[in-house]
């Protein structure tokens, strides 16, 4: 019985569908636990150990995509005000959201930061080259970008030297999206 669990699991593990990975993760590591509980012995013990280093391998291998590369710069524009442009330069094929993607379901680049005081002012403006097309099981048009795009946001902040926080995003191509992710970023103020 367990030898079948495990092959499930670790099948569900790797498939392409983030909400089947996670939910396999937490049922299985739920049951092994309840199972090493039930029937200490040292086998189980061997077995848990596996299973931690799995999972933890597993989710070290959900880290930064490698088809997305950001390069971030900041300029103080006023005392009280910076520009920040945020560049998305992508692997071919693959493609990122734009700020009005079309549909709700699908997830556009947010930016957050770390210190408060900093704000967002409106959207940020894009440039690069924007594609609008109809895809199927979707009603209107999606907004999305191939290539390169920059991301130029505006914000208000005080006197402070650097910028830190992190970019959520989603990443398509043809076939499937892969999960949201942050990317991290910390930048000076020139």
């Amino acid at each position: 019985m367990w030898h079948k669990l495990w092959l499930d699991a670790f099948l569900l593990i790797r498939s392409n569908t983030p909400n089947q990975s996670y939910i396999c993760r937490r049922l299985l590591s739920k049951s092994v636990i309840t199972y090493f509980i039930k029937y200490n012995s040292s086998k189980m013990k061997k077995i848990l150990i596996l299973c931690a280093t799995f999972l933890l391998l597993s989710s070290a291998n959900a880290q930064a995509p490698k088809q997305i590369k950001w390069t971030i710069a900041a300029k103080r524009t006023s005392p009280n005000s910076a520009l920040i442009l945020y560049k998305a330069t992508l692997s071919p094929t693959w493609h990122i959201w734009s700020q009005n993607p079309g549909d709700d379901m699908l997830i556009p680049p947010t930016w957050t930061y770390n210190d408060k005081k900093i704000k967002n002012v409106g959207l940020a403006k894009e440039t690069g080259k924007k594609i609008s097309k109809t895809e199927e099981g979707f009603k209107g048009k999606l907004s999305f970008y191939e290539g390169s795009v920059v991301f130029a946001q505006k914000v208000s902040l005080g006197n402070q030297k650097t910028v830190s926080g992190s970019i959520n995003y989603q990443i398509c191509d043809p076939k499937s999206c892969l999960p949201p992710t942050d990317h991290k970023f910390s930048i000076s103020l020139k």
